[in-house]
């Protein structure tokens, strides 16, 4: 039996808060790889957030596919 997860609702002001307290860090020689492994999955979780807020918002467009 399979049980199926149900998606949360995801505000832009949620998303605009998590944009704000976890900017985009620029890249220096200086950073080290898991510095910038942390940082793109900070950006990867946004995105996603995003991207899932958007189609809530407009659940009819065509390209509402991950």
């Amino acid at each position: 039996m399979k049980s199926e997860i149900k998606e949360p609702k995801v505000s832009k002001a949620l998303v605009e808060y998590l944009k704000e307290v976890l900017p985009q860090v620029g890249y220096t020689p200086d950073n080290t790889l898991p510095e910038i492994m942390y940082d793109s999955g900070k950006l990867s979780v946004i995105r996603f957030l995003e991207d899932l807020h958007e189609r809530q918002k407009n659940p009819l467009k065509e390209n509402n596919a991950l």
